[in-house]
Formats: structure tokens, C-alpha cells, sequence
């Protein structure tokens, strides 16, 4: 089946299979999704105008394609069993953990059945979970295409900030949203870090700072509440961000 581009109808009926899967096998995963998008579009918003590289960014990958990546960022999650989903960090083993990273391949591949999906499959890798070889691509990334490293580096955090504010969602413990902010401000600022991933691009930092005072708060926004919620969730996304 052919893709277009964005959140049109010709993906309607695949892409709403797949997030249902997603929800039946484990809902508070397909809420973090929804949360991811909704914040990706936002912050893109705060984004597009300020400077010539975030431009260059969403011409090349436009906003609804942006919300796309991150609606279905954690969709591999689907073959990662729910007892392993439900479990915080400190409970999972290395076995369990090494089962829970096999979901970035998998959603890779997924999304590469997405025809119109112009999102390099090879980059899905490097999107969340870094380890020391995403590290090495993140670094190769940014000298040889930076927008979509900076598009990477904004998904990640905002993949992080949708998590850690959510109870149902956050791993090591919930995070208050002010606490979540100072982390992602401070990791702007380090200077130390700047071959490690866990740096944020400084560029990053006046849109993020915007969109959280504009009010949004990641923990209130509309998620599914069940499986039949998707549709009309579905449906706010397109009309909000294309």
C-alpha cells in the first residue's frame, strides 16, 4: 500500500490498526505515544521561524511527518511482552532490558513500511535509548546531517520529559514537571558534555523554554483513555498539526 506523506487518509487505516495493537497490548504506552506527538508539534511550533537550521529542518521534514515519528516512536513496543512494559527499571533484568531495546529495530522496520514515511530508516536507531554505538551515530550524525540530528536530539528529549512525568509511564520514579524542566535546562548548559548525547543541543533550548511557558503541561494532555479513544485522538492531531 502506498504512504503519502503526513497524517493523511491514505495511511488512516494501517496506522489506526497499529496504534490500536499498541493499546490493547499495553495502553499506557499509546498514551506516552500520544503525549510525544502532541508535545513534538508544539515544540516544533515554538521552533519553525527562529533560526535558518530549524527552517531547513521542517522543510525537509515537515510537521506532520515530525508528529508522525514521534506518534510512533515506541510502536515496536508492540512484540515487547506487557509484563516487561509494566516493570520499572529496577525490576527488569539484563535480559529483560536487552528484550526491551529489541523494540527500536522493530519499530524501525515498521515505520519503514511506511512508504511516504521520509524518515531515513537507519536514523530510527539513534533516536532514544542511546547506547555506545548510537553515540557514535549521533556524533557521525551531526557533522553530516545536522537537521536530522537535531531532530533527534528534540525527540529524545521530549520522548524523556513525556515519561518521566508520567506515573503510569516513568521507569526510575515520577518526576515533578518543574524538577523535569531543570534537568533538560541543565543539560543544555553542560559544556562537559559535548560528545555525549545526553547534552542537548543549545539550539534547542529557547523553543523548548517557550513551549513550557506557554503553559503546556505533558502530564494533562488529552491521551486515549481506551482503544475506542484512538479515532478521535487521531483526528486532533490532524486538525491541530496537519
Amino acid at each position: 500500500m502506498k504512504v503519502e506523506r503526513g497524517l493523511i487518509r491514505s495511511d488512516y487505516d494501517w496506522s489506526l490498526n497499529l496504534l490500536r495493537q499498541l493499546g490493547r497490548h499495553h495502553l499506557p504506552t499509546l498514551q506516552h505515544s500520544f503525549r510525544t506527538a502532541q508535545l513534538m508539534g508544539r515544540l516544533t511550533e515554538q521552533a519553525e521561524g527562529t533560526c535558518p537550521v530549524f527552517n531547513e529542518l521542517l522543510r525537509r521534514y515537515p510537521r506532520p511527518d515530525v508528529v508522525k515519528l514521534a506518534l510512533f516512536h515506541d510502536i515496536g513496543k508492540i512484540f515487547v511482552t506487557d509484563s516487561i512494559l509494566a516493570r520499572t527499571n529496577n525490576h527488569l533484568t539484563h535480559k529483560d532490558k536487552a528484550l526491551l531495546h529489541q523494540h527500536v529495530p522493530v519499530g524501525a522496520a515498521i515505520c519503514n513500511g511506511f512508504t511516504g514515511f521520509p524518515f531515513p530508516q537507519r536514523y530510527f536507531a539513534l533516536m532514544h535509548h542511546a547506547d555506545r554505538n548510537a553515540t557514535l551515530g549521533l556524533n557521525y550524525l551531526r557533522q553530516t546531517d545536522f537537521p536530522a540530528y537535531l531532530l533527534l536530539q528534540g525527540l529524545e528529549t521530549i520522548d524523556w520529559l513525556a515519561a518521566v512525568v508520567d506515573p503510569a509511564r516513568a521507569y526510575n520514579g515520577q518526576v515533578p514537571l518543574e524538577a523535569a524542566v531543570r534537568q533538560i535546562q541543565s543539560a543544555f548548559r553542560n559544556t562537559s558534555l559535548e560528545n555525549d548525547p545526553r547534552r542537548i543541543d543549545p539550539l534547542w533550548q529557547a523553543p523548548f523554554t517557550a513551549m513550557i511557558n506557554s503553559g503546556v503541561d505533558p502530564a494533562r494532555l488529552p491521551v486515549p483513555n481506551n482503544v475506542d479513544d484512538i479515532d478521535s485522538h487521531w483526528s486532533r492531531l490532524v486538525n491541530r498539526f496537519g
